[in-house]
């Protein structure tokens, strides 16, 4: 940066660089979803499961929380609301 009678002008590269949409880096994690199915019947099954099972969370992002409320990064894999269970009825038709 450079001060001069004019004002005071900044390279392209800083400029660039102040610009980039790009997110952050994530720092890399692991997720873990798990599924199990249970035969109930010949046509009948129970499956009980979860996705990011060990509620894997980013880091907080405090800047984002205190102005958007956003404390984690959309641009994770694991999402910003942690685990997710379920349990599902599947039923086949036969014909």
């Amino acid at each position: 940066m450079e001060a001069s009678d004019r004002g005071v002008s900044c390279d392209a590269a800083a400029n660039i660089a102040w610009l980039s949409l790009r997110p952050a880096p994530v720092p890399e994690q692991f997720i873990v979803d798990l599924e199990a199915t249970i035969p109930l019947a010949p046509d009948v099954s129970l499956a009980l499961g979860g996705q990011n099972v060990f509620n894997t969370f980013s880091e907080r992002m405090d800047l984002f929380a205190t102005r958007f409320g956003l404390p984690y990064s959309q641009f994770t894999p694991w999402g910003f609301s942690g685990g997710y269970y379920y349990a599902r009825v599947n039923y086949a038709w036969r014909g």
